[in-house]
């Protein structure tokens, strides 16, 4: 399986919104990993895993679900430890 990032322009998108989405995906060839929701600038993304970005369309299709764009994406791993580095000085 490879992972994408789909992303859609959804003006007035809510997390409860999104979240509808990814519930309307449930048993397609597409897992979603993580929903994002950018509120002030109305985008939402779904951190997917599927065979090829064709599964993704089509099960966006059968959900009725409009998306703008599918990239091929990789999300890495937070090795910080959870911490936030020091502010410049």
């Amino acid at each position: 399986m490879a992972t994408f990032l789909v992303e859609r322009y959804w003006p007035g998108v809510t997390a409860v919104a999104a979240q509808a989405v990814t519930a309307l995906l449930a048993g397609a060839n597409v897992v979603v990993v993580e929903t994002i929701v950018t509120g002030a600038d109305e985008v939402c993304f779904w951190y997917v895993e599927a065979e090829s970005a064709n599964e993704i369309t089509r099960a966006f299709e059968s959900a009725g679900v409009p998306i703008d764009r599918i990239s091929p994406a990789t999300a890495l791993p937070d090795t910080s430890g959870g911490h936030r580095p020091a502010p410049a000085r």
